[in-house]
């Protein structure tokens, strides 16, 4: 009697399991690579700019700190414009996207937003970057130290 009530017992827990574990399955959600042109993120152009070499990034670097620990990538800079929403309207806007080389694994994604631009300083926004100019040290303090460490790092203007 024991035995059959200690099997009802141990049944009775693996069918709770069983009910428990297949209610728990996680419902995959499609990912949107390119959503359609009239929504929100949707990549509307983007253009190489230049690229780095990890020795580059250290060099312009080497006034501020010293990142040599943390440049392991070449790199290449790409400006964009994507589809994005202001006051519940769509509305085009630029950036400015590090890329590094040849890493071997799927990107790790570092997003920085910089303060505010004074109007008339059009050169300060991240996709306005030249490579040599100090004309916006945030931009290639962080942008370009991130994306050689081995991040994907946008941008956005």
């Amino acid at each position: 009697m024991q035995l059959q009530r200690n099997s009802l017992f141990f049944l009775l827990v693996f069918a709770i399991s069983i009910t428990i574990i297949s209610g728990c399955t996680k419902e995959e959600t499609p990912v949107i690579t390119n959503p359609p042109s009239t929504e929100r993120g949707y990549l509307v152009s983007y253009a190489k700019t230049s690229s780095m070499t990890a020795e580059e990034v250290i060099a312009i670097n080497r006034d501020e700190v010293d990142i040599s620990g943390y440049t392991n990538y070449d790199l290449d800079l790409y400006s964009i414009v994507y589809n994005s929403l202001y006051g519940g309207n769509l509305v085009e806007v630029s950036g400015l996207v590090f890329i590094p080389k040849e890493v071997g694994r799927i990107l790790d994604v570092v997003q920085h937003h910089h303060g505010t631009i004074i109007p008339g300083e059009d050169d300060a926004v991240p996709s306005t970057y030249v490579i040599g100019t100090q004309a916006n040290s945030e931009v290639y303090l962080i942008g370009a130290t991130m994306a050689s460490n081995g991040y994907n790092e946008p941008m956005p203007d």
